[in-house]
């Protein structure tokens, strides 16, 4: 059951020491769990209280728990924003305004400065990895961690905590939700980009300190809600679009892809294998629902997305499944396309044929001085042919001009089928955390940097101008 652990009362900012040996052995625990205790929730409501810079880390144990209503219903009522991880994807809308994205090595950079700027991060089911930290004596320096999950092996494995939960997530964010004192104006916060002070909560206070304390943490709480505002306009995915003639940018064929079945279906499952088109579903597919994105996360496990989205069908039949798939995955697992045939499980499957395993590829030009070994898929395997031989329908893309007609077919076709895009070659995975490297240091689209760069130097000229004629 829920058991809290005070690791200190200061700011937690180095990996934890000097652990306890554990028994991995050992069975987990079925007993039934309690509510949280009143002394954590307490000092965590005291901790909320106080940050200027409070930030909701959700991992896939929200999801796994079924928590992600109480997650939403905590950051509504404290005004705090949410990243949420690769296997959090769709634990909070990813359009409601609290939403500052995904953070990681391939996440967005605004997420990674959101976290790592964070006075207080309040983990949810997620397990510090290495792919969200970067460099870990670099991560969150500043910052009280309080740790909230259903496993006791994950308190402090990483990043030492604070304050600890270990039970039941969804009773653990709601006790919390309840212990904390919301801001005012925090019921605007859902409906638009940043709620002004309404101070309309004040008058029930019944004094003027519990007035003053009541202004100053809604103004704290609007400056970092405007500051992480910036962060998502002044860091936004970049990517160079190719003519409608030639062969699409895998990004744009994502793009293309969610608003396609967005407009016409209420409840879309994504799945995907494991590789740069994973990395590129993450950024550019919406995901408004929770169980929407099935993707393997930690090790990685190729050929993932084929079988992901044959069981999501057969789950979840009143759903749009779609399958985002690299060359490479999905010759691990295209065999499975028989089971949706027997099965008529009209599953899509959209192969970003780029002729290479590219995430390997991609290092291997970055960090290996370009010596590519074992990574190349050019020779002429015909996916659509192989979805054919599977009884599925298949078509071949080789420009976006031909994208949508082949889409559009392979929805209204009513059975298993298989979309092979050929992308544009050697197209890099951005932003990018590079191996040895903190969060905040990820390097972004080369365009867009230079743009960006542009922008600031006129800005400084044109400020200087208007100086100088004052």
């Amino acid at each position: 059951g829920p058991r809290a652990a005070a690791s200190r009362t200061g700011a937690a900012a180095a990996p934890r020491t000097g652990a306890a040996p554990r028994d991995d052995a050992a069975p987990r625990s079925r007993d039934p769990e309690p509510e949280p205790g009143a002394v954590p929730l307490t000092r965590i409501a005291g901790l909320i209280a106080d940050a200027r810079r409070p930030v909701l880390y959700a991992g896939g144990g929200v999801v796994n728990a079924d928590a992600t209503a109480e997650l939403r219903a905590l950051a509504e009522r404290a005004r705090i924003p949410v990243v949420t991880t690769l296997m959090a994807k769709g634990a909070l809308p990813e359009s409601h305004p609290l939403w500052a994205g995904t953070p990681g090595m391939h996440g967005h950079k605004h997420a990674n400065l959101t976290l790592n700027e964070a006075d207080l991060v309040i983990a949810a089911g997620a397990r510090f990895d290495d792919r969200v930290t970067g460099r870990l004596d670099a991560f969150a320096p500043g910052a009280a961690i309080v740790h909230l999950d259903a496993d006791p092996r994950e308190i402090s494995k990483i990043r030492r905590a604070d304050v600890a939960i270990v039970g039941s997530l969804r009773a653990t964010l709601a006790a919390i939700a309840g212990a904390v004192a919301a801001p005012a104006g925090a019921d605007a916060a859902p409906a638009g980009a940043i709620a002004a002070p309404t101070g309309a909560d004040a008058a029930d206070r019944g004094s003027a300190v519990a007035d003053a304390g009541a202004a100053a943490a809604d103004a704290g709480a609007n400056a970092w809600l405007t500051q992480v505002d910036v962060w998502k306009r002044r860091h936004p995915l970049h990517y160079e679009q190719a003519p409608r003639e030639l062969a699409p940018k895998p990004q744009r064929v994502l793009e293309l892809l969610s608003d396609t079945l967005h407009a016409r279906h209420e409840d879309v499952i994504w799945t995907t294998g494991v590789g740069q088109h994973q990395m590129w579903a993450m950024q550019y597919l919406a995901c408004e629902r929770t169980r929407s994105f099935c993707t393997s996360g930690g090790h990685g496990t190729m050929g993932f997305g084929t079988p992901a989205a044959v069981g999501a069908k057969a789950a979840r039949p009143g759903a749009a499944v779609v399958c985002v798939d690299g060359d490479g995955s999905f010759q691990m697992t295209a065999q499975e396309l028989a089971t949706a045939v027997v099965a008529e499980l009209p599953v899509l499957i959209v192969i970003l044929n780029n002729q290479v395993l590219g995430m390997v590829d991609q290092w291997q030009q970055q960090f290996y001085e370009s010596r590519r070994s074992h990574v190349d898929l050019s020779r002429p395997t015909d996916c659509a042919a192989v979805a054919r031989g599977f009884g599925a329908a298949a078509w071949t893309v080789r420009s976006e001009a031909e994208l949508l007609p082949a889409l559009d077919a392979a929805l209204a076709c009513g059975r298993a089928a298989v979309l092979d895009v050929h992308v544009a070659l050697g197209e890099i995975l951005y932003p990018m955390i590079e191996p040895g490297s903190a969060a905040v240091e990820m390097v972004e689209h080369p365009a867009l940097v230079a743009a960006r760069s542009a922008g600031d130097a006129a800005a400084s000229a044109r400020d200087a101008g208007e100086d100088a004629v004052r």
